[in-house]
């Protein structure tokens, strides 16, 4: 049987699958119908198959037209006014509304309206043919092809992954990195604005999003009508090409905000007795390396929110500065008050050790990074320093968010030599290994260090800004965010423009999918943040813009912020996400040389230290961020410092750039795999399981009579919630696939849904709801937060009081034992467990439980 010429071959697979441009869309397994020239009995069947079903159709509709109209005529005056004929169309009684800046919705969602369920089926179709049209390019362009049925759902996803997979490339990265590293781009800069300018250029090109001549036309005003409705807005018809907020789009919203910057700064040592005659003068600067084109236009040390003011008095080492240090000191009779301490990099947040210093008795701070930190790369194991070698430049500083001043260290730690308190009779945060420096001491020192930093004011507003793209999904009210700042220190190679640079590969990938027709299920915003290192503040100010936008939309939270530092792709996310993360990494090689799928260890509970902070912490959306960590026998990474340039990951970080390819093509699936599969990847019973192990821990450091009973049952009631789950689930997606390996399915991508696709995916999506609502639960269902912290709304895991970036599980419990001496525990205790009830209630019900 020969194929008419007008019905155009879109595919020529020798295995799979012909679909043709007209109103009878068929689509042929050939591994099950046996087509060939010589015989037309495939298309025989889809023929005869056809036509059943249109007769079938046609009798079904005039019986339910009939249905109708006699419904109508006995009960048309009970029915809403939202539910009359015509109401329920795109843009009016069943979708979402946006009212306002902060996101306020109206009425409760209607998970299973018609219209929602048929948007969803046809969206899915609708890939289904995109994945037919260009599934012999995996072929044409030589990359692995991918067995199975179209109408499996795996199928599909691995067509556009591998797809995705082709188009990251390591040089691209390269080039992207070499652009971004030219010049420093601290928050608030002019050479910061030019970087979002960028980035949005990029992107909008990348992806097809309509770009002005004057590309500043797309920079708003934060809370303006135009940034709200880039953000916010909707679409009449999500296939519409010609819709502005139909296809992909890109914009900048600006922030005006507190910061400051350094004008001048002096640090040093003198006798008691001659402070008018210093005997060292710290050069706060590093050094400028030949080697190192960059370095001669780095910026100076300082300290982002660092006070004015001038300081001086002995010197006390305080070790890493942590709450333990400080009471050892305070055991072995070591006074601080006022002293000048000097604390270590490492452990907590560099700001907290500024202000347990000050909490004290302390008048100002130094902080220094110690070789100790840096594994076996130094100096005494016979490494030379960048940028001869990979050990850590003596002169390198690293800058931060803190009130303090970093310094090289030598001449201090001298001056406590043989003073004080011997660190070997304290604990290991008291040593160290900085060269020509043979024993640590507490001091306080005979000498007097005298520090004078002066800074802007920091109520000169300046403005900050963050930049968007946002691909259009199927379903609407489902996003996806992926997460990267773009404000640096310094040069900022490794942080973050990695992760910009890996972003840039990624965002390629994606726009390469949009070209063919390809729509992601759930809607993908791309946030470039800004003022990060000063304190997450562009995401927490977005965060705070639209609340409930985005804790009733957002389904994952996926952050790359430091893309490559070392060898070791290292995770920390929500336990739900865990299984996600592992089988993501195991479809990328391995780039360190082995061709081996990377191997990724256990996920890390998240603190804060990153832009996710605000999404997990606050709005309680399930969060991850990756990345590829330093290993102790890689290159000394110069954290923070003018150090951290391209010409060091070119010649040291990661010179093939093969990591920042493995890095794109791993976020690019988390991202793939998050969007456009028809379940959420988030798994409630690894989630519930590991919340043993979080009660474990609070065991571990309680009293044997604390009564944990109540959280024990909670826990066990989300086991057993988690397995129905999982079991309901399992039989959603059998239907699934029974129904769409049915031999005529396919027709209906280009006509409408039957009914019984139609209920599956209604029931998928309030499947994925409860499933995303299964993180929010662990809010404080008082509001009240975390105690003298109540930004910190998550209950079951939040950064520690005292340590800033680690993680603490049970965070209300385990603190009111650890640092509040048992006071508030068992109130603590009856918060935990309604929250934990909040959990499984969302579990069972979703959006439906009073």
């Amino acid at each position: 049987m020969s194929v008419p010429a007008e019905k155009e071959s879109l595919l020529a697979d020798e295995k799979h699958v012909q679909v043709f441009k007209e109103t009878d869309i068929v689509v042929y397994d050939r591994e099950h119908d046996d087509v060939d020239e010589a015989s037309g009995d495939a298309f025989e069947r889809a023929a005869n198959c056809s036509v059943r079903q249109r007769l079938k159709v046609f009798f079904v509709a005039c019986y339910f037209v009939w249905l109708y109209f006699a419904f109508i005529r006995h009960h048309l005056p009970s029915i809403p006014l939202e539910l009359k004929p015509g109401s329920l169309r795109p843009g009016k009684g069943w979708a979402y509304s946006i009212a306002g800046h902060h996101g306020h919705h109206h009425g409760k969602h209607h998970h299973h309206q018609p219209c929602r369920n048929e948007q969803h089926a046809q969206g899915y179709l609708k890939n289904v043919l995109a994945a037919a049209r260009h599934r012999a390019e995996l072929t044409s362009a030589k990359l692995p092809n991918v067995s199975g049925h179209l109408s499996d759902p795996s199928t599909l996803e691995k067509i556009f992954e591998k797809i995705f997979l082709s188009v990251p490339s390591a040089e691209g990265a390269r080039e992207n990195l070499r652009s971004l590293t030219r010049t420093t781009h601290e928050a608030g800069s002019k050479a910061d604005y030019r970087t979002a300018i960028d980035v949005l250029e990029q992107w909008g090109t990348l992806l097809g999003a309509d770009l002005p001549d004057n590309r500043e036309d797309l920079v708003f005003e934060a809370g303006s009508s135009d940034s709200i409705r880039y953000m916010t807005g909707t679409r009449d018809d999500e296939w519409k090409a010609g819709h502005p907020l139909g296809k992909p789009r890109v914009w900048v919203d600006t922030y005006s905000v507190w910061l400051n910057y350094p004008k001048t700064s002096s640090l040093h040592l003198s006798k008691a007795n001659e402070t008018n005659m210093p005997y060292f003068r710290a050069p706060l600067a590093e050094d400028v390396l030949r080697k190192d084109p960059t370095s001669i236009d780095g910026l100076p040390p300082f300290h982002g929110y660092s006070k004015s003011g001038r300081a001086s008095g002995p010197l006390v080492n305080a070790g890493s500065c942590s709450r333990e240090d400080f009471n050892l000191l305070r055991e072995k009779g070591v006074n601080v008050t006022g002293a000048i301490t000097l604390c270590r990099y490492g452990g907590s947040f560099r700001g907290l050790k500024v202000r347990l210093s000050a909490e004290n008795g302390a008048v100002g701070t130094l902080i220094y990074s110690d070789p100790i930190e840096d594994g076996e790369v130094t100096q005494a194991n016979g490494y030379l320093p960048y940028p001869e070698g990979p050990a850590r430049q003596p002169s390198s500083v690293q800058r931060g968010s803190v009130q303090a001043i970093s310094i090289y260290p030598v001449p201090f730690l001298q001056a406590v030599a043989q003073r004080g308190v011997k660190a070997d009779d304290l604990s290991d945060s008291f040593k160290g290994a900085v060269p020509g420096v043979p024993e640590y001491w507490t001091g306080p020192s005979d000498d007097i260090v005298s520090l004078d930093n002066q800074m802007t004011d920091i109520s000169d507003a300046q403005d900050i800004w963050n930049t968007y793209a946002l691909i259009p999904g199927v379903i609407e009210d489902e996003i996806v965010i992926v997460s990267n700042h773009r404000d640096a220190w310094t040069f900022g190679a490794g942080d973050p423009s990695s992760g910009t640079a890996t972003l840039h590969e990624v965002v390629a990938g994606l726009g390469a999918l949009v070209e063919k027709g390809w729509r992601p299920m759930r809607t993908i915003l791309l946030a470039s943040w800004d003022a990060e290192e000063y304190g997450l503040i562009g995401s927490t100010e977005a965060a705070e813009d639209y609340p409930n936008f985005f804790k009733d939309k957002a389904t994952l939270f996926i952050n790359t912020d430091v893309a490559v530092r070392g060898g070791q792709l290292k995770a920390a996310a929500s336990p739900s996400l865990t299984h996600y993360i592992v089988k993501a990494a195991s479809d990328v090689k391995d780039p360190n040389g082995s061709g081996s799928p990377l191997h990724i260890p256990a996920a890390r509970p998240l603190g804060s230290g990153s832009d996710y902070t605000a999404y997990l912490q606050n709005l309680g959306i399930a969060s991850l961020d990756v990345g590829f960590d330093r290993r102790p026998t890689d290159p000394v990474y110069h954290y923070h410092s003018n150090y951290d340039s391209f010409y060091w990951m070119d010649k040291f970080g990661d010179p093939e750039f093969a990591r920042h390819h493995a890095a794109a093509q791993f976020v690019g699936l988390l991202i793939l795999r998050g969007a456009q599969s028809v379940f959420l990847p988030i798994n409630v019973t690894a989630y519930a399981n590991e919340l043993d192990h979080y009660l474990g821990q609070v065991r571990k450091l309680s009293a044997s009579d604390l009564d944990v009973s109540k959280v024990e049952k909670a826990i066990d009631d989300i086991k057993r919630s988690a397995q129905i789950f999982d079991a309901e689930k399992a039989r959603t997606e059998k239907k699934l696939h029974k129904l769409l390996s049915q031999k005529c399915i396919m027709r209906q991508a280009a006509h409408k849904p039957s009914k019984e696709l139609r209920k599956v995916f209604g029931q998928i999506k309030q499947l994925n709801r409860r499933a995303k609502l299964f993180e929010t639960g662990f809010l404080s269902q008082d509001g009240k937060g975390l105690i003298n912290r109540p930004f910190y709304q998550h209950l079951g895991v939040a950064p520690g009081r005292f340590l800033g970036y680690g993680a603490t599980t049970f965070p209300g419990v385990t603190e009111s034992i650890t640092l509040d001496s048992g006071k508030g525990v068992d109130s603590e205790i009856a918060r935990l467990v309604e929250s934990l009830h909040a959990v499984r209630r969302n579990l069972d019900k979703g959006d439906h439980h009073p």
